[in-house]
Formats: structure tokens, sequence, C-alpha cells
């Protein structure tokens, strides 16, 4: 069943992605109709959001079917707190690299908290906003694209502003004089890395 929805109807050819669809189990059985819960691997649903939809509608226009495709909320909230973690280690690391005094960092579901080295407030964002305001290279993230992750409220405000990527240094948000650091950070604007 899971080989005939991906080869035929979104049409998924990926030979770097053996098992893009796994543990598949029969839910909601109706005299009409049938659920299937599986699990999917990111790059699958990379291609889904881009090719994939539209090759199911296809299939369901030529058909006259009803195939659809629903991504469970618990990965995406599963994304943003991988999200949150592997930018605590980014921040981390980004400081070493800088010499930099490393602060603080508290991780809670999707949110970040930086303790300022200056004045030790806390400032809290969110993964996403954080990620599109230090508007560095994440290539080495291994989640959904960062831009799957915003929620319509916070796609349409970065649709609307995208000169807010990249609009923060993380020296501003602890506390650091930038001229004060030795090879002040050059920004790696890289926006096509949201989509990743």
């Amino acid at each position: 069943m899971t080989r005939f929805f991906l080869e035929n109807i979104v049409k998924y050819h990926n030979v770097m992605d053996p098992i893009p669809l796994g543990w598949a189990k029969v839910f909601g059985v109706t005299q009409d109709t049938f659920n299937l819960k599986v699990e999917m691997s990111s790059s699958f649903w990379d291609f889904f959001l881009v090719e994939g939809r539209r090759n199911l509608n296809e299939y369901n226009r030529k058909n006259n079917c009803a195939v659809k495709v629903f991504r469970g909320k618990t990965v995406k909230v599963n994304d943003l707190e991988s999200l949150s973690l592997y930018l605590r280690k980014r921040i981390r690391q980004y400081c070493m690299d800088k010499n930099l005094e490393v602060p603080e960092i508290f991780v809670k579901n999707a949110f970040l908290s930086i303790r300022s080295l200056v004045n030790k407030e806390l400032k809290r964002f969110k993964s996403t906003e954080l990620a599109i305001k230090l508007g560095w290279k994440y290539s080495d993230w291994q989640g959904s694209p960062i831009i799957s992750l915003l929620n319509s409220t916070e796609l349409n405000r970065f649709k609307r502003n995208e000169k807010e990527w990249g609009s923060v240094t993380l020296e501003e948000i602890i506390g650091v004089d930038i001229n004060s650091v030795a090879g002040s950070k050059t920004q790696e604007v890289r926006k096509s890395m949201l989509y990743n």
C-alpha cells in the first residue's frame, strides 16, 4: 500500500531515502474510508510540500478519489524543540569560536531563554524567531525546513518583512560590545537555508 502511494500517487523516487514511510498502522476504518498512520522521513515531507502534494491532487482529480495526507502536530512540536536544542549548541559553539563568554541558555519546548552577560536579563525567543533573526547558515540542521516550522502569523510577518532575516547579532543579544570582539560577525545570510 505505501509503495503504491509513493510510486504511483505522489511519485517519490529518492534512492537516498530508503524508508520514507514506515510503521504503517490502520485506524479509523469505516464503510467508505480507512486511515493509515505512518512515520515519514523529513526528506519525504520536504518533497511532499514542494511536489508531492501537486501529484496527489492530480491523482485525486483523475481518479475521483479523496486521498489526503496530514502531518501530525507532534512531529512539528518535536522539530521545534529540536531546533531549540540545535540553536543552543550553535550559540555555544559560536561563543567558543569567538572567545566570548558562553551565556546561560535555557531550553523549554520551542523556546530558548538567553541570559545577558551584562545586566543578567533573561531574553526569551521562539526557536524559529531566533533562527531568522540571527540569519546564520543552517546547512547542518537535520530537521524540517525552518520555514515549514513557522505558524501562519510568523510566515506572513516574515514574507512581509524579509529584512528581519539577520537583523540581530548574538553579541547584541548577550550584551557584548561588537567593536571589542576580534573578528566581529560577518553575516552568513543564506535565505535558501530556511527552505532546506
